[in-house]
């Protein structure tokens, strides 16, 4: 038997991990080219699915030069990646790492520069990569028990799981999927006692 499971992340899950690790890099200055070391907040972060199959990131923040403390900014930068995975892989990451916009009441320039330097988009795609094999395992625990020998009246039925594949990541609307492909046996015997 085929079987084939629909597995969806949220984006909302991606939020408070790249949240975490912008601040956390955001303890030291961003070597900003051009302007030098620029110390950033980051209060905000918003992901969602986009065109082209890629992932949106809106980091919302205030950024000050550290040269020169009248030169503040703040705002949203908008980014966008392309998930990746090679196939039957428990490891995401994301490539093609662009920046799609800039939204905010002051700083316009600071902020793009700020965005395009190394440090800002570095430190979000690491904070995405993600090695999800002890939950891929834990899923399938949960499914090899979930199939597990049931009865149903005079039928019992049993199914096991022989071996499970992945297929590639794709950003949509609701969430990151990804294909799981599986075979396995099933049994269904009659059982009158």
């Amino acid at each position: 038997m085929l079987f084939v499971i629909p597995v969806i992340a949220d984006y909302a899950e991606l939020e408070p991990v790249i949240r975490k690790a912008l601040v956390k890099r955001s303890a030291r200055p961003f070597d900003v080219p051009g302007i030098g070391p620029v110390r950033a907040r980051f209060s905000h972060i918003t992901a969602y699915g986009t065109t082209g199959g890629r992932i949106a990131v809106g980091a919302q923040f205030s950024a000050q030069s550290l040269g020169d403390p009248d030169e503040l900014a703040s705002g949203t930068v908008w980014l966008t990646a392309r998930p990746v995975n090679p196939p039957n892989s428990r490891r995401l990451s994301f490539a093609d790492l662009e920046i799609r916009g800039v939204t905010g009441n002051r700083g316009t320039d600071l902020l793009l520069k700020l965005a395009n330097a190394p440090g800002l988009s570095e430190t979000i795609a690491n904070s995405l990569t993600q090695n999800f094999a002890s939950d891929y395992d834990d899923l399938l625990a949960k499914v090899g028990r979930a199939i597990d020998t049931k009865r149903e009246g005079d039928l019992l039925i049993s199914a096991q799981i022989d071996d499970v594949t992945t297929g590639q990541l794709k950003a949509t609307g609701r969430g990151l999927y990804l294909p799981v492909y599986g075979t396995g046996t099933a049994r269904v015997m009659l059982d009158t006692r």
